[in-house]
């Protein structure tokens, strides 16, 4: 759901900058599988949302948590072969 405010509301995130994260090593720190990710953890995140609508057998609690599942999961199976950059996380600093 999009929605405009003009105010700042504590956990307005809801989250999602965990997922976030995971895109960016799931898609390998490059442009199209950052894109990919995105798509898959946004198709799930509609599910979540008209599950219930949908009438789907599945506990919604259970269903509001698909996206954050699917992101360990792809944790485990993509972070032996993530192409991160070699300065992540190293200072910068000025010489």
């Amino acid at each position: 759901m999009l929605a405009l405010s003009d105010r700042f509301v504590p956990d307005m995130s809801a989250g999602r900058g965990w997922l976030v994260i995971v895109a960016l090593v799931a898609g390998n720190w490059s442009l199209f599988g950052t894109l990919a990710a995105i798509l898959c953890f946004a198709l799930l995140d509609a599910i979540a949302s008209f599950g219930q609508v949908l009438s789907l057998p599945a506990p919604y609690k259970f269903l509001l948590a698909l996206p954050y599942m699917a992101s360990i999961v792809i944790l485990t199976v993509f972070r032996s072969r993530s192409g991160q950059p070699a300065h992540l996380g190293i200072p910068y600093s000025r010489k």
